[in-house]
């Protein structure tokens, strides 16, 4: 069994959450003795029998259609989820286009995309029933859910200060983990902790995804401004170094619109740093009640709630994520393929 892995976007582009579950794929499924590896879309020689492709857009369609053409099965995983008003909203496009008789328009060609596929691995139910909902999927049988992972870390072996003494970072601290863009909600993060008036600096570790300008330059100049309490590093590649700044923090905040659940929202629970979050239905089926859950849009919600978690120093217990380790997730991964 010969499996190719493939993901949306090439990663000197774009690299974020669904790139590295796309990388623990094939670290955890090869530490079991299977032959898998990354495709390597200009070597024409390539044999193998299963494509995994991580991600979806308007062009996953042609490349399932090609690989079939070639009896090579092909696993989907969507990394899809949809706030509530762009689901109603892409419901009724969805209604409208086919009714007008379809077109080669983007979710239409999620749909053939979805249809063709060989198994579809959402990574949570309510990602599921999303699909299953707005692109009117009746048959189950070959979904899947496969959940998110993380890697096993011992907290006793993870330096509450090894961050803190590389970025000479003196006092206590709030961290947030992941892209600048739209979809993490950065600026409301920014202003709900500036509105909170909490006396330790926010620090900000990711690079800009946003495709805005405007949201770029404000957030920009909200780093500027405000140099004294928020401070952006660059994205930082040494697993070591953010274990060190989740264990080291007051508290990670991730308002963002919508998270499947948010790798570094799990990352940081698993190492007992309470996490704050934006209320969507993947990261309850994840983490439950673990999270401090607020309105995304609404910065006086994320000010209080950040309070409240500095007032409040709720522990979390150890191995309350053991269950996202990539090891399990990775044999539930192996039992597909070898279905399949």
């Amino acid at each position: 069994m010969k499996i190719k892995v493939l993901t949306r976007y090439p990663w000197s582009v774009v690299y974020g959450g669904a790139e590295i579950q796309a990388q623990k794929y094939v670290e955890y499924v090869s530490k079991q003795g299977i032959d898998i590896s990354f495709l390597n879309s200009h070597n024409m020689e390539e044999k193998y029998e299963i494509l995994h492709i991580v991600g979806m857009n308007y062009a996953t369609k042609n490349i399932i259609n090609y690989a079939h053409l070639k009896n090579i099965k092909v696993v989907l995983s969507p990394v899809f989820f949809y706030d509530d008003k762009i689901k109603r909203l892409a419901k009724i496009y969805m209604t409208l286009l086919n009714f007008i008789g379809g077109g080669r328009a983007r979710e239409i060609l999620c749909k053939d995309a979805l249809d063709l596929a060989d198994v579809i691995l959402p990574n949570s139910i309510s990602e599921l029933n999303q699909i299953k909902y707005l692109y009117g999927i009746k048959d189950s049988k070959k979904f899947k859910v496969i959940y998110n992972g993380i890697d096993f870390v011992k907290k006793e072996d993870v330096s509450p200060t090894l961050f803190k003494n590389i970025y000479n970072i003196k006092s206590e601290y709030i961290i947030n983990v992941g892209m600048i863009d739209e979809r993490k909600n950065t600026l409301n993060l920014i202003k709900g902790f500036l509105l909170s008036k909490i006396k330790v600096p926010l620090v900000i570790i990711g690079d800009f995804r946003t495709e805005s300008e405007e949201y770029k330059k404000e957030v920009i100049s909200l780093f500027n401004r405000h140099s004294e309490k928020i401070i952006h590093i660059p994205f930082i590649d040494d697993r070591n170094i953010i274990y060190s700044a989740y264990k080291g923090a007051l508290f990670h905040a991730m308002p963002s619109k919508l998270e499947t659940p948010g790798l570094s929202n799990l990352e940081a629970v698993s190492l007992g740093c309470n996490v704050l979050v934006g209320d969507c239905p993947p990261i309850r089926e994840y983490l439950n009640d673990i999270p401090y859950y607020v309105d995304h849009k609404d910065v006086n919600d994320i000010a209080k709630s950040m309070l409240k978690i500095v007032n409040e120093k709720r522990t979390i217990r150890d191995g309350v994520v053991s269950q996202y380790y990539w090891n399990s997730i990775a044999k539930n991964l192996i039992d597909i393929y070898s279905k399949l």
